[in-house]
C-alpha cells in the first residue's frame, strides 16, 4: 500500500512546504505530481474493475468499431477500439483514460487558492478510489470538474462540450446537465429558461442517439429493478460530502460569489442524495462519486477562511489529518481494497506491497 501513501503523501507534503510559495512554483509542482500520477494510473494492474475491463477488451478485441462501442459507454468503446488497432492492450486504455483524467484534473485545480492541498485530498479517494478503480466514471468525474471552469466564467458551449464528453465515458454523468443553467449568462428569465431547456433538450437528445442501449441497460439495472444492484457501505463513503455541504452553509457568506451558485447545488445534490439512499444505494452511490468534487473545493479551499496565519496553517493540517485517516481506514479496513487495490501491481513496476 506504500504507493497509495505516497499518492497521498507527496502532494500532502508539498502543500505544507509551499504553503506560501510563489503560484506559478506551487503549480508546476502540482503538474510534476501528476505527471507522476500518469504512470502509476496507465500501468497498473489492479484496481476495481480491472479484470472486467480487461475481460472485454480481451473478448472485443479485432471486431468492429460498431461493436465495440455497442457494448459499453460510446467514448470509452471507441477507445478500446483505438487501443486495439495499434496493439496497446488495456495499459493503452488506462493511459489515455488517465491523460483525461489527469488534464481535467488540473484545469480545476489550477484555479484554485490551494491546489496541492486540492490534489491531496483528492488523492486520497478521488483519485485511488474512484479514477484507478472504475476508469470510465473516473474520466467522467474528471471531466466534470473541468466543467466546473466553464460554469463559473459563465462558457455554457465549453461546459456543454465537456459534459457530452463526460456522458460518452460514463451515461451517470447526464444528470450534470442540468449545471448548464449556470453558464447561461441571460438577464431575461424567460428567456433563460428558453435556452436552458433547449440545451437540455440538446443533451438528452445526444445520449439517446449514442447510447440507447447503455442507457436502456443503466434503467433496467438501477431503476426497474432495485435488488439489481446494491452498494454495501454507500452512507459511509457519502458522509464526507455529507459533511462538506454543512460546511460549505456555514462558510455560505465569505465563498467567493463567482462559483457560489454552481456549489449551492452540489451541495444540495449532495444532501438530496440522503434520501436517495434509502430508495437505492447503488444510485446515490454513483452519483455520490461526483459530489466528491464538493469536498474537494470546500476543503481544498476552507483554510482561505482563517482569520490569522496559524488559523490558515492549523486548517491545513486538520484538512490532511482528517483525509489521512479517510485514506487509512479504507485501506486496512476497505473488503474491497483488500482484494482489488492490494497489493498494488504495475507493468513497469512489478509488485509492490
Amino acid at each position: 500500500m506504500i504507493v497509495y501513501w505516497l499518492m497521498f503523501a507527496i502532494p500532502a507534503l508539498l502543500a505544507v512546504i509551499l504553503y506560501q510559495s510563489d503560484r506559478r512554483f506551487v503549480l508546476a509542482a502540482t503538474m510534476l505530481v501528476l505527471a507522476g500520477f500518469f504512470f502509476i494510473m496507465a500501468f497498473r494492474e489492479n484496481g476495481g474493475d480491472y479484470y472486467t475491463y480487461n475481460l472485454f477488451y480481451e473478448v472485443f478485441d479485432g471486431s468492429p468499431f460498431g461493436e465495440v462501442t455497442d457494448k459499453t459507454d460510446f467514448l470509452y468503446g471507441a477507445t478500446n477500439w483505438i487501443a486495439m488497432q495499434f496493439d496497446w492492450g488495456l495499459y493503452g486504455v488506462n493511459a489515455i483514460c488517465a491523460v483525461i483524467f489527469l488534464v481535467s484534473f488540473y484545469m480545476f485545480v489550477r484555479h484554485e487558492p490551494y491546489p496541492l492541498l486540492s490534489l491531496a485530498i483528492a488523492a486520497s479517494y478521488f483519485i485511488i478510489v474512484v479514477a484507478i478503480g472504475y476508469t470510465r466514471q473516473g474520466v467522467a468525474a474528471g471531466l466534470l470538474l473541468w466543467g466546473t471552469v466553464f460554469l463559473r466564467q459563465k462558457k455554457p458551449w465549453k461546459y456543454l462540450a465537456l459534459q457530452l464528453l463526460a456522458i460518452g465515458f460514463h451515461t451517470s454523468a447526464a444528470f450534470a446537465l442540468i449545471f448548464i443553467y449556470f453558464a447561461l449568462n441571460i438577464r431575461n428569465v424567460q428567456l433563460k429558461r428558453v435556452v436552458f431547456a433547449g440545451l437540455l433538450v440538446f443533451g438528452v437528445t445526444s445520449v439517446l442517439v449514442l447510447q440507447a442501449d447503455v442507457f436502456q441497460r443503466y434503467m433496467v439495472g438501477y431503476v426497474s429493478d432495485l435488488d439489481y444492484y446494491s452498494s454495501d457501505g454507500a452512507a459511509a463513503r457519502l458522509a464526507l460530502s455529507w459533511v462538506a455541504a454543512a460546511t460549505f452553509f456555514i462558510v455560505y457568506k465569505f465563498w467567493p460569489q463567482s462559483d457560489r451558485k454552481i456549489w449551492t447545488a452540489y451541495a444540495l445534490l449532495s444532501l438530496l442524495l440522503i434520501p436517495i439512499l434509502a430508495i437505492n444505494s447503488t444510485i446515490a452511490d454513483r452519483l455520490g462519486l461526483y459530489v466528491i468534487a464538493l469536498q474537494i473545493a470546500v476543503f481544498g479551499r476552507l483554510p482561505m477562511f482563517g482569520h490569522t496565519q496559524v488559523t490558515r496553517t492549523f486548517i491545513l493540517l486538520g484538512t490532511i489529518a482528517v483525509y489521512a485517516a479517510a485514506l487509512g481506514v479504507w485501506l486496512e479496513l476497505g473488503n474491497f481494497a483488500k482484494v482489488l487495490w492490494l497489493p498494488y501491481q504495475n507493468y513497469l513496476f512489478g509488485v509492490i506491497p
